[in-house]
């Protein structure tokens, strides 16, 4: 049984509330509300329960949260729901105690991430860097990763007492980290610099490590910067990316990214870019994760142009001069004759009969599947619908430094990501 599970979390949230008092019946009914997007009502003889450490949270609960637990609005819904629950002076009084429950549980591995906000590792709590953020993620990690009935002793546990010892505790592990890292910070410099030099041939493509350390961190990458790169500790990593001013992006697993393919393909729908019928082909025929196999028969194809023109048949009484276009700009001329009397085919369906995809190779439609996310990009993107003060958008890459099928798909993506990860 893990000792940081939901009980001892809402416990140490209940003594460090505000100071008007909100009690934890309010605040996980926030929490969960934030990651699913719609209110809930958890009765109060419920939560006792839980924050006792006597059952575990609802099923049909439960359900929706495992439904939502990639919900990219969860930060921004936690700062209007939680966030006034909270104690504002207190957030690091919390991350503390929480990092300290988190390294005396020795159920959960030192390699294990326990903040799926930042990345987090059970061996590097002395590394937060966002209070507030690391208590959210703790969250993620307890609600989808723990069990909270027979936790009743670990509760019974957390009191004032045992959180101020928590923070001196933490406090003194700081300390103890401050010398050596001092020493490590100048030795990671050094390594992140050798690093890019290493691969300055495809530093252009550099963005796109994080999304092969995503994808496929132990696999054997036809471009070795991506293997290189995934091998890294957390810490080079990061210094690598800082060095190129390239954001680090923030998701959780391979699933959380391929979920965004179906905001994607909602999308295309209403922009008119695609036909219902046609638009499951990006779910069911563009991630690895799902055709492991052929990805890996045409990850290594070289494209020797990335981004080829496209011929579409149009009436020559539409548009006289319109003979060839390259997929972004079809796109968008779509968009801006739609609904005239130089309206163009409709761009996906019009490639689903030019390149048969019905019928054609799997490394085709792999590559045009792609190729239509990362050109319909400027399309899509919104942003109004952005806080630039709290979201930093990727670097992405211009497709003509893209060499093969994997860079490729890395692209898109990264695309995907910039796309909605913000919203």
């Amino acid at each position: 049984m893990s000792k940081l599970c939901l009980s001892t979390y809402l416990s140490v949230l209940k003594i460090y509330e505000n100071p008007q008092g909100s009690g934890a019946r309010k605040i996980l009914n926030a929490l969960v509300e934030s990651i699913c997007d719609k209110q809930y009502n958890i009765p109060a003889y419920e939560i006792s329960k839980i924050k006792n450490g006597d059952k575990n949270i609802a099923g049909y609960i439960m359900d929706d949260i495992k439904e939502s637990i990639s919900n990219p609005r969860y930060l921004e819904n936690a700062k209007t729901r939680v966030f006034p629950l909270l104690n504002p002076s207190k957030h690091s009084d919390i991350s503390k105690t929480l990092a300290i429950i988190a390294m005396h549980d020795d159920s959960i591995n030192n390699d294990c991430v326990i903040d799926c906000f930042s990345g987090i590792k059970k061996k590097d709590i002395t590394e937060i860097k966002n209070e507030f953020e690391f208590i959210l993620g703790i969250f993620l990690y307890i609600i989808s990763s723990t069990q909270n009935q027979h936790t009743q002793s670990y509760a019974a546990e957390i009191t004032d007492q045992y959180c101020n010892e928590a923070i001196k505790t933490y406090d003194s592990l700081e300390i103890k980290t401050t010398t050596v890292e001092i020493i490590m910070d100048s030795d990671i410099s050094s390594q992140a610099k050798s690093f890019c030099r290493a691969y300055e041939d495809s530093i252009n493509l550099l963005p796109l490590c994080q999304i092969a350390n995503i994808i496929s961190p132990s696999h054997n990458h036809v471009n070795k910067m991506y293997s290189a790169y995934c091998d890294c500790s957390d810490k080079l990593k990061a210094q690598i990316m800082k060095d190129n001013n390239c954001p680090i992006i923030h998701v959780s697993d391979v699933y959380s990214l391929y979920k965004l393919l179906a905001r994607y393909e909602d999308d295309i729908e209403n922009l008119g870019l695609a036909s219902k019928h046609n638009i499951y082909m990006f779910t069911q025929y563009i991630a690895p994760a799902i055709n492991v196999e052929e990805f890996e028969t045409i990850e290594s194809m070289e494209l020797i142009d990335p981004n080829p023109p496209i011929f579409p048949v149009v009436p020559s009484h539409i548009l006289p001069n319109y003979t060839s276009s390259h997929l972004s700009k079809f796109i968008g001329d779509y968009i801006y004759y739609k609904g005239t009397d130089k309206e163009l085919p409709v761009p996906f369906d019009w490639m689903w009969n030019h390149f048969n995809f019905a019928t054609c190779e799997y490394a085709d439609l792999f590559r045009w599947l792609n190729t239509f996310i990362i050109s319909s990009y400027h399309e899509i993107k919104q942003p109004s619908e952005i806080d630039t003060e709290l979201y930093e958008s990727p670097i992405i890459p211009e497709i003509y430094y893209v060499k093969t099928m994997e860079d490729l798909h890395f692209l898109a993506m990264l695309t995907l990501y910039s796309l909605y990860s913000c919203l």
